[in-house]
């Protein structure tokens, strides 16, 4: 495992508005590199960092031994309010979600992620201890509506219907386990473009699928707007339209939740402007280039 550049690392902690004695978490924790910002700054304060993926927690746990302040947790962020009622923690001053895939993961071949090397078995599970369902699982055994829904919702791809017709007829003399298969499947479909990858989105189709990704964003982005303290903070860096147009459509309607009392009517939540990558950042760290970061911040 190696380590990385965290996007938008320095937005992300000018954003959280960091008190030395805060709670903060970082739902995200992939290999500690916003974690360690945190810890930077909170002296007095502590830090709650959730990651489903074992590999990442341990070597963060590693990263980040001299630190006293934090709490590691292996688990889905969808248990958030879960995690802290444990803690007897009520109420956090700040939360971070980097929603990226880390670079370890989408190159180890052990994980399935990846559509580039040869012979990989399509796993693609965050948590391989406790996750039963696979990326094969779905391609050989989902009926084919729920392919469909798949590839046209989490993969946003115009030839859904095409290429589920290639899986279910692929699937009918030969079980689909590698990657070379998906890709063998997938190029039938999909002409070769310079500009564009025909096996990305594909493949994030599927991860997020294996994963449920989408229903631990919309469950856990409710739990932590209602544990924020005011004036904190939750900060989202996505890497694709889906998962942001998600992120928007959640915050906005918290944007646009109001009280109506006697004397006034009263917001409780704002949106700050979408923040992208610099230039220099994306120079730096070239996979930072689709990433946006939104913020929504409890104002009563």
């Amino acid at each position: 495992m190696i380590n990385h550049e965290p996007v938008l690392l320095k937005e992300t902690i000018q954003k959280l508005k960091i008190k030395e004695d805060g709670i903060y978490v970082d739902a995200t924790l992939g290999l500690g590199g916003h974690s360690e910002a945190i810890l930077k700054k909170i002296k007095k304060g502590k830090l709650i960092a959730i990651d489903q993926d074992l590999d990442a927690l341990n070597f963060s746990k590693n990263k980040l031994k001299g630190y006293k302040n934090i709490i590691f947790i292996h688990g889905n962020f969808r248990d958030l309010k879960d995690y802290l009622i444990k803690l007897k923690i009520e109420k956090i001053d700040g939360i971070i979600y980097d929603l990226g895939t880390s670079y370890y993961q989408l190159t180890d071949i052990g994980r399935g992620f990846s559509y580039k090397a040869k012979d990989i078995l399509l796993d693609m599970r965050m948590d391989q201890k406790n996750q039963k369902l696979t990326a094969s699982i779905i391609l050989n055994t989902y009926p084919e509506e729920k392919l469909l829904y798949i590839f046209k919702r989490y993969a946003e791809e115009k030839l859904a219907k095409k290429l589920v017709e290639e899986i279910i007829n692929y699937r009918k003399d030969t079980k689909i386990l590698f990657n070379h298969q998906l890709n063998e499947i997938i190029a039938k479909v999909k002409i070769y473009n310079k500009k564009k990858n025909r096996f990305k989105n594909i493949y994030q189709g599927l991860r997020i699928e294996v994963n449920n990704e989408i229903d631990a964003i919309e469950k856990s982005l409710l739990q932590a707007a209602d544990i924020l303290n005011k004036n904190g903070r939750i900060i989202v860096i996505t890497f694709h339209s889906l998962e942001d147009r998600i992120v928007k459509d959640i915050f906005f309607k918290f944007k646009d939740l109001k009280e109506e009392t006697e004397y006034q009517i009263i917001k409780n939540f704002r949106t700050l402007k979408t923040i992208y990558p610099s230039k220099g950042e994306i120079e730096k760290n070239n996979s930072s280039r689709s990433s946006r970061m939104r913020v929504l911040e409890k104002i009563r």
